[in-house]
């Protein structure tokens, strides 16, 4: 059988007759532990002293989400624009392709490269939860079917991370945020994610 963590996903495999159960995504809260950060794991840049005070604007996930940055990418640099000099983007993952990478070139974007790229979750999420200091999450997804059937996963590590959280107004999203309380749920629009 399977065990999967969406409705959704136990439907589509539904086609294999074996059973599915869902067990919704859940984090454990031995991994939150700051012992558990390895030191050899990048750290983003520290502003320089007397600097004037960044807001950071971050985005994590595997490298399957170039589709849902370029979602919001006329947005942040809208965004990015209007408030020019006093805001910093950072990416974890998120993009693999060189193409989406080049249209990020005129953004003030920080990219953390993690080693190995592609890592184990107890290895990855005391480092995210410790390491990083984002005033706004980012959580993009573009209304397609793969992405129906994926989970909550992001805002559960935003929330474990303390952050403020923008979430699509999509399925994986629209029954665990409660919008203005746990995160705002955003329209896929650029008007809207602006």
């Amino acid at each position: 059988g399977f065990l999967v963590s969406t409705p959704l996903l136990a439907e589509r495999l539904a086609w294999t007759g074996r059973p599915s159960w869902v067990v919704p995504n859940a984090l454990d809260e031995r991994l939150l532990d700051p012992r558990l950060v390895d030191p050899a794991m990048p750290l983003p840049a520290a502003p320089p002293p007397g600097a004037d005070p960044m807001l950071t604007v971050g985005y994590m996930g595997t490298f399957t989400h170039d589709g849902d940055l370029a979602l919001v990418l006329p947005a942040l640099r809208a965004v990015a624009a209007r408030h020019a000099g006093r805001l910093r983007l950072q990416l974890v993952g998120v993009t693999g392709r060189e193409d989406t990478q080049a249209e990020l070139r005129d953004l003030p974007l920080e990219v953390l490269r993690l080693t190995p790229p592609q890592m184990a979750y107890p290895r990855f999420l005391p480092w995210f939860t410790q390491a990083l200091r984002w005033d706004i999450a980012i959580a993009p997804l573009a209304d397609t079917p793969f992405n129906r059937a994926k989970s909550d996963l992001k805002h559960l590590d935003y929330a474990a991370q303390g952050t403020a959280g923008l979430y699509s107004r999509v399925t994986s999203y629209r029954h665990t945020v409660r919008d203005g309380e746990t995160g705002l749920l955003v329209p896929n629009s650029t008007a809207a994610w602006e």
